[in-house]
């Protein structure tokens, strides 16, 4: 596996949503750039914004990881999309990111879940540290 000497680059956007993400998740980020490039979609949530979630459907509990920093949601770039426009769930961008992402936690000793996994609500955005 290469090993980019410069990593990619977040956007603005991105490092912003990291304000509030524990630190071993931004560290992971940044190590994982040097392997894939992606954007950070959300970093640290409010209890309001997570009510709306459950509310929507979006998401299944008020007890996530998001509330504490303790997980990110993040998209390949560039963010893969069908021939209408739509965010392409079955790209495998997705498991490539999520490839680099647990490769990486393995380099740093971090164990984290990837939502993409999950059966109840399949989350392939979803990256969260384990306890």
């Amino acid at each position: 596996m290469q090993r980019r000497k410069e990593p990619y680059k977040l956007s603005q956007k991105s490092q912003e949503r990291l304000v509030g993400v524990d630190p071993r998740l931004v560290a992971l980020i940044h190590e994982a750039l040097h392997y894939v490039d992606f954007s950070v979609i959300e970093g640290l949530r409010t209890e309001e914004t997570q009510k709306a979630y459950v509310a929507t459907g979006v998401s299944k509990t008020l007890k996530s990881k998001h509330l504490e920093g303790l997980a990110v949601d993040l998209y390949p770039w560039p963010c893969p999309k069908t021939q209408d426009g739509l965010i392409d769930s079955d790209s495998n961008a997705w498991n490539v990111l999520a490839f680099y992402l647990g490769y990486c936690a393995g380099k740093l000793g971090l164990n984290i879940t990837w939502g993409g996994t999950w059966k109840s609500l399949v989350d392939k955005p979803h990256f969260e540290l384990e306890d």
